[in-house]
């Protein structure tokens, strides 16, 4: 049913996905840029030569596409069911996109650096953070909202999963600046979110039922 309180709603979802799945690719383009450029500019004999010179720039660019394809399918799984969102919705997805289209800036920073630093990894990990965020408040902002849904769609409210991703990666920054060496090696940490992802889901599948 919907909200009597609820804020206006705009219709034209088509368009705001379609904006954000572009704003995305061309964040991934970016991180083989500079990668393009050193190519150009290096006398190589193959790949392997081009790959002992620059190992680990290929590495970060691979761990940041990673990163880039994970929220983009977070993001794909959160707006498949909408057919209209809020102004605070659309403001919570630009800063979503702002953060994706400030990756390849802290990747390069690393990648041309040749080595990682304290510095150099806060910045990437705290972009990572915003990213996390933004997601966590449109998943909020949507289970407020199930006006916003298309007829018959499946509601989820359980926030358990958009919420160990901040946790666990504002937990990867810490460790990054305490730990001596951890660096990006910090966001494993991401990976201890796993199990209590499917944990949470499970459980409120569980409560779902019983309901």
């Amino acid at each position: 049913m919907t909200n009597p309180d609820s804020p206006p709603v705009r219709r034209s979802i088509g368009r705001l996905t379609a904006f954000s799945d572009g704003v995305v690719s061309i964040a991934a383009t970016l991180l083989v840029l500079p990668l393009v450029d050193t190519a150009a500019d290096e006398r190589v004999t193959g790949f392997a030569d081009f790959f002992a010179r620059n190992g680990d720039q290929l590495l970060v660019l691979v761990l940041s596409f990673a990163v880039i394809l994970r929220f983009w399918l977070i993001h794909h799984a959160l707006f498949e069911d909408l057919v209209a969102f809020t102004p605070a919705l659309f403001w919570a997805n630009a800063v979503w996109l702002l953060s994706i289209v400030l990756i390849p800036f802290p990747t390069e920073l690393i990648a041309g650096g040749g080595a990682s630093n304290r510095t150099t990894d806060a910045i990437y990990i705290a972009t990572l953070l915003v990213t996390s965020l933004a997601g966590l408040t449109m998943k909020v902002l949507i289970s407020r909202h199930p006006e916003l849904l298309a007829p018959g769609a499946a509601r989820d409210d359980s926030l358990g999963p958009a919420i160990t991703a901040p946790v666990s990666i504002a937990a990867a920054l810490v460790v990054s600046q305490l730990v001596p060496g951890a660096g990006l090696w910090s966001l494993l940490l991401l990976f201890a979110a796993i199990p209590v992802d499917r944990y949470l889901a499970s459980r409120a599948a569980r409560r779902e039922s019983s309901d």
